[in-house]
């Protein structure tokens, strides 16, 4: 009974935040956005939209999405027959927006903390030194049992949604835009002992990686001379793979392990597998604890704000929804961004974008001639004949660029950002790609070298972060059906080798 009642269900995830609209006025959008996230993933769509010359004044703009939504709640939403029930998995905001929506006191204050009690402490700014405060609860939020935490009710507390737990730290705002800047910040320009300045010149220059990432990165490496201009998903790639190879013997050793402690922890809290496995997710916790701790060590107890302190509240998150990215911001992000394009002008915005949103729904036609179950996509605008052809190919097969394989979500290509794979538990790259009108084969070498790139906190192995070298000069070449691709790497020169990292954000 139970399986039936979640196969009728619908959960989506909701985001509810501010967007400007034009440089030269205050006025701005408040959309209320969802995204279905079971019985399958779907993407950003529009529930509600605010519009006015300045932030809501209260949370009147909710009443009407309250409404309708516990009139879902009760009579659930027909569809061929059949009565499907609706819940809220997750609600994705930032932390000015959390707190406006859940009306509690801002990131600013002195019971700001979402997840647990603890009162900051004024340093100049408010801080938040403490690692092991008592937790809030669901149940101590709704009844309102911290004056100092509560400006009044929220109408989103009448849902039945956890108002803590469910209420999600995003990662986005929270470490990219919030940790990671602070971190680069504080290395060249901050107001630190000289031991710890980083010259941006001394880097190696990370634009000069931009040949090196798949096609799957947005975009591309930019100098850190530019820090102060990057956007999200940059501070997200620094993190996770050109940071730990570029700030190698560019920092103290002790300023390079404390970012290593904050590396670790986030990268198994956005792996799939890991942080799906409990004993994973309390190490990330371990380490996130201990980043925090060797922060105040390296750069004041007066550094430690709350975006930095609300890392060691993520792994409860990645507890209740797995990988970070599952409950991140970034495709809402996306989502807004393409939302304000269809402002063509200052006169009524709002009318415009309602008009323009009917119109893609109206035009909206699934392509029937898709097949996102086959193996194997190529183009003959791919098609080449200069590749390396193993004797006993059939003359059949034809050489490819490039080839997608939609069941892993990936792009593979003999171009040397997108070469590089796990194939049959060895790191190989791609040098042909042969394929006929049903099959399709890899022509690929493999390193015979290969080991852990890092040894702190643990061996850079057990996350499948390689150091790689001897590339073979034996060529193989096996059928697309014939192997397993565990998954495609990201591969960055390092000194006379090369460092392999897992690709994460598919």
């Amino acid at each position: 009974m139970q399986d039936l009642l979640a196969l009728l269900t619908l959960l989506f995830q909701l985001n509810i935040d501010g967007v400007p609209l034009f440089k030269s006025s205050n006025g701005q959008f408040w959309p209320i956005l969802g995204k279905l996230v079971t019985p399958s993933l779907g993407q950003p769509f529009v529930i509600g939209i605010f519009y006015g010359e300045s932030k809501p004044k209260d949370l009147e703009f909710l009443n009407e999405f309250v409404e309708d939504y516990k009139r879902v709640m009760e009579q659930g939403i027909q569809y061929d027959g059949i009565t499907l029930r609706c819940s809220v998995s997750a609600v994705i905001s930032d932390a000015p927006a959390r707190a406006f929506i859940k009306n509690v006191k801002g990131h600013t204050s002195y019971s700001a903390c979402e997840r647990c009690v603890q009162s900051g402490v004024w340093n100049g700014k408010m801080t938040f030194p403490e690692v092991n405060a008592g937790k809030r609860t669901n149940v101590s939020f709704d009844e309102l049992s911290d004056e100092d935490h509560h400006r009044g009710t929220s109408p989103m507390s009448n849902l039945g949604i956890g108002m803590v737990s469910q209420f999600v730290l995003d990662y986005m705002h929270l470490v990219c835009l919030g940790v990671v800047r602070r971190l680069i910040c504080l290395w060249l320009t901050g107001p630190v002992s000289g031991i710890f300045q980083l010259r941006a010149r001394t880097v190696t220059d990370i634009s000069e990686l931009r040949k090196y990432l798949p096609c799957e990165f947005a975009r591309k490496p930019r100098s850190l001379l530019e820090w102060q201009r990057w956007k999200a998903t940059e501070f997200r790639q620094f993190l996770l793979y050109t940071g730990p190879v570029c700030l190698l013997s560019k920092l103290p050793d002790v300023v390079y392990n404390n970012f290593m402690l904050l590396f670790v922890g986030i990268f198994i809290l956005l792996e799939s597998h890991l942080s799906h496995s409990p004993e994973h997710v309390d190490y990330a916790e371990q380490i996130l604890i201990m980043f925090v701790k060797h922060y105040i060590d390296l750069y004041g107890s007066d550094m430690v704000v709350f975006n930095v302190h609300s890392l060691i509240h993520l792994p409860d998150d990645a507890r209740n929804y797995g990988s970070l990215d599952n409950i991140s911001a970034f495709c809402f992000e996306n989502y807004l961004g393409k939302l304000i394009k269809l402002v063509r002008k200052p006169s009524k915005p709002l009318e415009q974008v309602v008009r323009r949103i009917l119109e893609q729904r109206q035009i909206l036609v699934q392509d029937k001639n898709s097949n996102p179950t086959c193996e194997f996509i190529v183009s003959p605008n791919d098609e080449y004949h200069s590749g390396f052809v193993p004797s006993g190919i059939g003359c059949a097969f034809k050489q490819y660029k490039r080839i997608s394989i939609p069941v892993h979500k990936i792009q593979i290509s003999v171009r040397t950002g997108d070469s590089c794979l796990t194939l049959n538990g060895n790191v190989v790259l791609v040098k042909n790609i042969l394929a006929t009108d049903t099959e399709a084969a890899l022509v690929y070498q493999k390193f015979s070298k290969c080991s852990s790139f890092f040894t702190y906190p643990l061996e850079s192995s057990v996350l499948e972060i390689f150091q790689v070298s001897d590339l073979s000069t034996e060529v193989f070449s096996d059928k697309l059906s014939d192997v397993q691709i565990k998954r495609k790497n990201v591969m960055l020169p390092h000194n006379d080798v090369h460092v392999v990292f897992p690709l994460l954000h598919l």
